[in-house]
């Protein structure tokens, strides 16, 4: 590195890690549209060339069929294909649009005249910096409309459409097509209203200039025979001379004007949008909206199935609790239990806990939530009854003061 870089000192205060997360955050910043910030003198560029080839639609639906390259993701034409283009009648144009080394964001056109609905294809050039193996093909676009726009325009004795596609190299290094249009200009005379100067006046005025000539013509004869005589007239004469040049140039600015219709030529243009259908060629291709549709709905069956997993564990446990409850509840709560159910009742209530257990480790293994649920209400309806009786039992003498006490206050 230190040799490509050359001069430039190294800084050593960073670790991998944090030289890592510290680009990142540089990166972020410089191609961020959220956040404005002071830009980091940094840019990140194309890895491989791309190129785009351009030929007749009619002859990139042949490609279509064809995928070739490893995994199938390679430009391998199909016969037709290559004989179309091997034709000298064959319309066809290959051009490099983002060259090795491009800054990455960047926007290119191309430009070109056709009357047909072309195929576009967008792939990486071969080089020694692309991976050996390496599909070339990235995306291919059936662009249409353009020839049923050229039949309009022939009709209105136009030319022939130039046709313009944008392609974008986008900051994680992906190109795309992003605009496609065709564009025809036509000549149209238009009338406009300007403003012209008043011929009539401007006729009369030459005339009444011609004789005020003719007449300064003779004066300037008399005066050169005076100026002999005086000099004083002759300055006389010069300041004459300057005061009918000014009147003049007053008499050139005060021209009337009027507004005139006259015919002009203007560019006017026929712009059409066209529709653009991308499609990948090979087996590892970006997904379309119908899988996409179908791994959603997988993913959503998935987590509706984790979903009842947790809650058939949930279930498991609840249950599980419950019968360790019944069996402390006897053991703890012995004596106020006894007073208000029988042994019988009491037997009932353990052997129901130890069935309980024997089931779940047995049928219970492989039950599912709604049989758990059902089993829960099962073990749990009589033992409750008990308990809820237990703690009536606590309850009742202070609820029977209390109650002696509101009987007292409302004697009182």
């Amino acid at each position: 590195v230190g040799s490509v870089l050359g001069e430039l000192t190294f800084g050593m205060h960073l670790n991998s890690d944090e030289s890592m997360a510290l680009g990142a955050a540089f990166h972020g910043a410089n191609v961020s549209t959220s956040f404005k910030v002071r830009h980091v003198g940094m840019a990140d560029v194309n890895s491989f060339p791309v190129a785009v080839d351009l030929t007749d639609l009619s002859v990139g639906k042949e490609e279509k069929k064809g995928g070739g390259g490893l995994f199938g993701i390679g430009k391998k034409k199909s016969e037709e294909a290559k004989k179309a283009k091997d034709d000298d009648d064959a319309w066809a144009k290959h051009a490099t649009i983002f060259k090795l080394g491009s800054k990455l964001g960047v926007k290119k056109t191309i430009a070109f005249s056709y009357d047909k609905d072309v195929h576009v294809e967008v792939s990486y050039e071969e080089g020694e910096t692309l991976p050996v193996g390496t599909g070339l093909s990235i995306e291919q676009y059936d662009v249409s409309g353009i020839e049923s726009f050229a039949k309009e325009m022939a009709e209105k004795e136009l030319g022939t459409p130039k046709i313009s596609l944008q392609f974008e190299l986008d900051t994680s290094g992906l190109t795309q097509l992003i605009k496609a249009e065709a564009v025809v200009e036509e000549t149209v005379i238009v009338e406009e209203e300007v403003e012209v100067e008043d011929d009539e006046e401007d006729e009369a005025k030459e005339g009444e200039e011609k004789e005020e000539k003719d007449a300064k013509a003779e004066d300037t004869k008399e005066e050169k025979k005076e100026a002999e005589e005086a000099a004083t007239e002759g300055e006389a004469t010069e300041e004459k001379k300057e005061d009918g040049e000014e009147k003049k140039e007053e008499e050139k600015k005060e021209k009337k004007k009027k507004t005139k219709t006259v015919q002009k030529e203007k560019k006017k243009k026929h712009v059409r949008t066209l529709s653009v259908d991308r499609y990948n060629v090979g087996n590892i291709r970006p997904y379309s909206p119908e899988i996409m549709a179908e791994s959603k709905a997988k993913l959503d069956t998935l987590a509706q199935a984790d979903k009842e997993r947790m809650m058939l564990e949930e279930s498991k446990n609840k249950y599980e609790s419950y019968i360790y409850y019944i069996r402390n509840k006897l053991i703890d709560d012995e004596e106020e239990i006894s007073k208000v159910t029988s042994e019988e009742q009491r037997e009932v209530l353990r052997q129901s806990a130890e069935d309980a257990e024997e089931w779940m480790f047995d049928e219970g293994y492989t039950a599912d939530l709604a049989t758990y649920e059902a089993k829960y209400v099962e073990l749990s309806t009589p033992a409750e009854k008990a308990f809820f009786r237990v703690t009536e039992m606590k309850a009742r003498p202070k609820a029977i003061e209390a109650l002696k006490t509101k009987l007292g206050k409302v004697k009182d």
